[in-house]
């Protein structure tokens, strides 16, 4: 083994985000194409000579002097400590014998240390990276041994091959340097090296980590050769967070902990600033082409490190959710454990013992086969204990790996990540149960878990590593059943629609995500196209002049006028008594009666007239259920089937307001037919929207039809797809290639509605500004659907902004039977969007807008609110319009921890937070 080296090249990062995820593993080509700008980065810097060091060159003495203090301050390998240096003996007597991992190497030994076991475990799920920057040189992360987690600190590593001999050369302060002992083991792999990378003198500067970490602010890092012959101790390592523009902190790891408060850059910095395409003095980017950074972004994507899952545990089988957040619809998998309090006995295999082997598929134990006995540590919620546990080697997996076959444990309320880290069930539920009642990051968690260790004079684990833990584990629970409301069955006929700024950004979404929007092969072509004129009056001249009348005697829906309206407003009156004669002479008779009329206009009869100068379609005011019920009321006009018409409040309070106004015998004929001519216009635009998109494989699911099969789908699929809903998807979104458009977003939140969308065509647009969404160039949030009880039936991820295409897929895809009330703050916008499309399937739902979002809705026909609704029908009145609300109020508890999470751990986060709140809600309704 060569001679270690002193701790001449460390860079501690400082400022670091408590609630950054951790480091990722270097992006691919097309992330990092998109993070930097092509057209301005250069990557034009000065060659420098070979760094290939003598093998047998001295330290400094102050370098000897500072690995002293540094192995002093370490604990002794030889006193107690939970990660023993080698494992007990087998429990087998034959084991050594018949083990496959012995060999005469003695780095391969069949007894691992335990730490160099979590290290190789932290390195194949992307948690330490060996960046190859050249032929002969890598950046390696540190590693804490005490801790067995990575830390903050990156170090150059040598390597070069010497006959059939791997000379290395770490730089980091370790006194048993896992990093040269992992690439004297993996070195011809597919980890090391990397083919057809440069040596180290033609990449004197490499660019070899990026991350974003708020808005347009990047955490960069580069490999800086010395400006001199050396050896690799003249090497630098510079990181930069700020903006691309060259403005932030730089540092580097040889000169200064923050050069630029200093006389100057120097000179590592400098080479960095012309690596990275910027001019420190100026903050001005050099433009000299892509050449160089096209042949640095080759030798970036061809980094032999992989990342794999990193929720895939030991243990596997699935878990019963925590005690206080059990429903009634819940299994019992297994009988409950009482919590851990003292030290266990050996965790012995069983029969559904397995390892997590990087296939996917797992070993099974086998009691023929040798066993081993490892050491680990168990921790608890008021310490941890040493333990030992019984394993196996994997015959599936490579000798080099150094996995094994490990018990699961569930049954004794244990949870087994890497057979050598064990976590209560009741340390992990703890977690959950704090980050759902209050914002409780991964960090501040640890940080808590940390100082109640310190009691017991225990060492809790680290940041990274829990944090693995508890996605593995989240992964395994059994939170089935909790995305459905007890009191509204699995299709409610109330639903409210909302979306919620929990993003991440946009730099972490991955291919996989699949919104319902997403269409395919399968999806069905409909032959939509767009309808005119859906209003209820037919010119938008006619209908502003109605709305100017109606409005300048009062409140248009509430105030009856009390004097005599202006001359001016007087001859506005007969000309539009003119207008609705040759509309239908009934309607024009009775606006006349009332408005030419020295009488205060009842307020029934001023809200009528206002709802019939609606720029919405007339759908919106009358939908084919209204019309049944409305069709049955013309035939026999009695009082005692007004109440049937509750549906439509206009008509409802017209024809009440009239029988009342007869002395309540009769109706009189004007209304009747002023009311027959309504149905008449409804109808008309109802079949044009049907004859414009006949029914297809979008129909209602009746009673007496064949039900919809689900659409198949892989189990857990929504983890990857980021769509999870407590329903089967029935369907797949169709294609309408007549829409222009069809599927483009609305546009961000953010600017106003100034146009109405292309397919409403319905005159004016609507007055409600849009919140602001996209805010730090994260994802367009998640839409989630609610129940008038506040439990969420599920979400979907937002890949940009949202839009009505997110209600209309996810009601298509999801229901069999269109819902009866869809309420949402952009339910003007929805309507018009679904009904013109797959109008067959949405003829009898009613969109309104929340009481909540109402007040924005400036240019909105009263048929739009919930109030309009609420005012004349108890069933609506008693609707929880701002359940919607009420839960997002709660999701926001989670935005800051989500939003710098990657695709994968932000979906399992979510839901994992929604199951727990809605199992509270589901208790709270027992």
């Amino acid at each position: 083994m060569p001679p270690k080296k002193g701790p001449t090249c460390s860079l501690e990062i400082l400022g670091s985000k408590s609630d950054l995820e951790p480091f990722p593993s270097l992006p691919t080509t097309s992330s990092i194409s998109k993070e930097l700008d092509l057209e301005s980065a250069v990557f034009s810097v000065p060659r420098a000579p070979s760094l290939i060091p003598s093998p047998t060159k001295r330290f400094r003495a102050a370098d000897v002097r500072d690995r002293v203090k540094r192995q002093k301050a370490l604990p002794s390998p030889r006193g107690p400590t939970h990660f023993p240096s080698v494992p007990t003996a087998s429990v087998d007597e034959d084991t050594q014998e018949a083990s496959p991992n012995f060999v005469d190497d003695p780095w391969k030994s069949s007894t691992p240390s335990l730490g160099y076991e979590m290290f190789l475990d932290a390195v194949s799920h992307g948690l330490v990276e060996f960046l190859q920057v050249s032929c002969d040189f890598c950046v390696v992360r540190g590693w804490d041994e005490r801790k067995s987690e990575a830390t903050q600190s990156w170090y150059h590593l040598q390597f070069i091959k010497v006959a059939d001999c791997i000379k290395v050369a770490c730089q980091c302060p370790s006194a048993s340097c896992f990093h040269e002992r992992f690439l004297q083991e993996y070195y011809g792999t597919e980890f090391l090296p990397t083919p057809n990378l440069s040596p180290s003198e033609e990449t004197p500067a490499s660019f070899f980590f990026r991350v974003k970490i708020a808005q347009d602010i990047f955490k960069n890092m580069i490999s800086v050769a010395a400006s001199s012959f050396g050896d690799p101790s003249g090497r630098a390592l510079v990181i930069f967070e700020g903006m691309d523009t060259g403005s932030g902190m730089w540092e580097c790891s040889k000169d200064s902990k923050d050069a630029i408060r200093c006389n100057g850059p120097c000179t590592h910095i400098k080479v960095a600033a012309e690596e990275l395409g910027r001019e420190l003095n100026v903050g001005v980017e050099v433009h000299l082409g892509t050449g160089c950074l096209a042949k640095y972004l080759l030798n970036v994507a061809g980094t032999p490190v992989r990342r794999v899952s990193e929720e895939v545990a030991v243990s596997y089988l699935p878990i019963l959710p925590p005690l206080w957040a059990v429903i009634s619809s819940d299994q019992a998998l297994y009988p409950r454990p009482s919590p851990v309090r003292s030290q266990p006995g050996t965790f012995c295999l069983t029969s559904s013992s397995t390892c997590c082997c990087l296939g996917g598929d797992r070993s099974i134990f086998s009691p023929d086969k040798p066993t081993l006995i490892h050491s680990g540590t168990l921790f608890t919620m008021l310490q941890s204990f040493p333990c030992s546990v019984q394993v196996q080697p994997c015959p599936k997996c490579p000798t080099s790996c150094q996995h094994f076959i490990g018990p699961d444990l569930r049954e004794l309320g244990v949870f087994n990540y890497n057979n050598s880290t064990f976590v209560t069930h009741e340390l992990l539920d703890e977690y959950t149960n704090v980050f759902t009642l209050s914002e409780t990051p991964f960090d501040a968690w640890v940080d808590v878990l940390s100082n109640r260790y310190e009691a017991s004079g225990a060492i809790f684990m680290g940041k990274d590593l829990f944090r693995s833990c508890w996605f593995a584990y989240a992964r395994l629970q059994k939170f089935d059943g909790d995305f459905c409301c007890p009191e509204c069955g699995s299709y409610p006929e109330n639903i409210i629609w909302d979306g919620v700024t929990l993003g991440f950004y946009k730099s972490q979404v991955l291919p996989t995500i699949q919104p319902p929007t997403s269409t395919g092969a399968e999806s069905e072509i409909r032959p939509t196209r767009y309808v005119p004129n859906q209003q209820i009056l037919p010119t938008a001249t006619l209908r502003k002049l109605l709305r100017s009348v109606v409005a300048s005697s009062g409140d248009a829906q509430v105030q009856a006028r009390t004097v005599p309206l202006p001359p001016d407003n007087q001859e506005q009156v007969d000309r539009l008594k003119v207008d609705l004669l040759s509309v239908f002479p009934s309607l024009g008779n009775l606006f006349g009666q009332h408005f030419q009329s020295k009488d205060p206009i009842p307020a029934p009869v001023k809200r009528f007239f206002y709802q019939l100068a609606a720029e919405e379609s007339v759908i919106q005011m009358i939908n084919r259920s209204a019309q049944q019920h409305l069709q049955m009321f013309i035939a026999n006009p009695q009082a005692e089937n007004e109440s049937s018409l509750l549906d439509c409040p206009h008509v409802y309070q017209l024809l009440q307001f009239d029988r009342q106004h007869r002395g309540g015998a009769a109706y009189s004929i004007i209304v009747l037919d002023v009311v027959k001519w309504l149905l008449h216009r409804s109808e008309e635009v109802l079949n044009q929207l049907l004859e414009n998109s006949p029914p297809s494989s979008i129909q209602c699911s009746t009673p007496g039809m064949t039900p919809l099969q689900p659409v198949s789908v892989r189990p857990q699929d929504w983890e990857r797809t980021g769509c999870f809903y407590g329903m089967p998807q029935l369907r797949i979104r169709p294609l309408y290639p007549h829409l222009p458009g069809d599927q483009q977003k609305d546009g961000q939140r953010g600017g106003k509605c100034a146009k109405p969308p292309p397919d409403i065509t319905l005159g004016s647009s609507c007055g409600k500004y849009y919140i602001a969404y996209g805010k730090r160039q994260l994802t367009g949030g998640i839409m989630v659907v609610w129940c008038t009880h506040s439990i969420s039936y599920g979400f979907h991820c937002i890949p940009k902004s949202e839009g009505r295409n997110d209600v209309f897929s996810a009601m298509v895809t999801r229901w069999p039977q269109a819902p009866k009330r869809v309420i949402y703050d952009f339910a003007c916008a929805l309507g018009p969007y679904c009904l013109l499309r797959e109008p067959d399937f949405f003829a009898d739902t009613l969109f309104i807008i929340d009481k909540f979002h109402a007040r924005d809705h400036s240019k909105c026909s009263p048929a739009c609110f919930t109030s309009t609704y609420s005012a004349v029908n108890p069933d609506v009145k008693k609707i929880n319009t701002s359940a919607a609300e009420s839960g997002n109020s709660l999701i926001l508890r989670i935005r800051k921890s989500v939003s710098y999470m990657s695709q994968h751990r932000a979906i399992i986060y979510t839901k994992v937070f929604l199951s727990v709140v809605n199992r509270r809600k589901i208790r709270s309704l027992s």
